[in-house]
C-alpha cells in the first residue's frame, strides 16, 4: 500500500507485508496494516475501501485531529511476488471519514466515482462569492487574489488552540478568521481572531513548541464588501448580490 498527500509531497509509504519492501524506487516500511475487499459495478456507483492501521500511524491520525484542508490521498498497488518491479494498482481515492475501531484506526476511502457524481455545475446562484479565496482563475472563474500578497510570517507563542502574536494585533479583529496557519507541511483553519490572538480549528497533530514562526492568511466571508474592500478583488466576485435571502413573498 501506498500512501500519498496531493497538496504536499511528502509521501507515507507503507507495506502491509511483514517485511520492507522496495518497489520502483520506493521504499515502503512494513506495519499492522491491512484493508477491506474493494468493491467495483458498472453503474459509476462510489466504490470505496476500509483501511485498518495502528492508530498511531501517518496520515490518519493527522487526519483525525485535523480535519484536513487539503484532501488525503491513497494509492494502493498490489505487487507481483514473481516480477518485483512490477505492480498494478488496485485503488486510487480520497480518505472520506477516520475513526476508531477496537485498538486501530480505520478509514474509509472513496474512489474517483465519487467526482463523477457531484452535482454540475458547481456554482450556485447565491449572495455569497462561489469562489474559494486564493484559487486560480480558470475560463475566467475563480477568486485569483495571490495568497502571497496577504501572507504574514509571524513568531507566535502557544497556548492550546490559541496562536498570540503582536502582528496580529495590526490587523482589524475578525482579519485572520476563516483563513488558515500553516506549519511545516499542515495546516489549520482559523476559527476566530481577536487582537494579538488567533484560535484555530484544530489542534496540530504534531507536537509544536510553545515559541513558533508560522505563516498566516487571511481568510474571506464571502461577502462583496469583503471582496471589494479587503482583497480589492470585485472584478471576481462570484456572487450574485441581488438575491434575496428571505421569501418576497413572506414579507410584511
Amino acid at each position: 500500500m501506498k500512501f500519498l498527500k496531493s497538496s504536499q509531497r511528502h509521501n507515507k509509504k507503507a507495506s502491509s507485508r511483514d517485511e520492507e519492501v522496495t518497489f520502483q524506487g520506493n521504499t515502503f516500511s512494513k506495519g499492522p496494516i491491512n484493508r477491506g475487499t474493494i468493491s467495483y459495478n458498472p453503474d459509476i456507483e462510489v466504490s470505496q475501501v476500509d483501511i485498518r492501521a495502528a492508530f498511531s500511524d501517518d496520515p490518519f491520525i493527522k487526519y483525525l485531529s485535523q480535519n484536513p484542508i487539503d484532501p488525503v490521498w491513497i494509492e494502493i498497488i498490489r505487487v507481483h511476488d514473481s516480477l518485483p518491479n512490477v505492480g498494478s494498482i488496485v485503488f486510487i481515492g480520497q480518505i472520506s471519514k477516520v475513526g476508531f475501531k477496537g485498538q486501530d484506526i480505520q478509514a474509509t476511502s472513496v474512489s474517483f466515482e465519487f467526482f463523477l457524481r457531484m452535482q454540475i455545475p458547481t456554482a450556485r446562484y447565491q449572495p455569497k462569492c462561489n469562489h474559494f479565496i486564493y484559487d486560480d482563475i480558470i475560463d475566467g472563474f475563480g477568486c485569483g487574489v495571490d495568497k502571497t500578497s496577504y501572507k504574514v510570517t509571524a513568531t507566535a507563542t502557544v497556548s492550546g488552540f490559541v496562536f498570540t502574536s503582536s502582528s496580529f494585533g495590526n490587523f482589524e479583529d475578525g482579519y485572520f478568521k476563516h483563513g488558515w496557519i500553516e506549519y511545516g507541511d499542515e495546516k489549520r483553519m482559523i476559527s476566530n481572531h481577536f487582537g494579538n490572538d488567533i484560535t484555530i480549528r484544530y489542534a496540530f497533530a504534531e507536537s509544536i513548541p510553545s515559541v513558533v514562526e508560522i505563516d498566516v492568511y487571511p481568510g474571506c466571508d464571502g461577502g462583496i464588501v469583503t471582496c471589494r474592500d479587503k482583497f480589492s478583488n470585485k472584478d471576481q466576485f462570484g456572487g450574485h448580490i441581488w438575491i434575496p435571502v428571505d421569501n418576497p413573498a413572506t414579507r410584511f
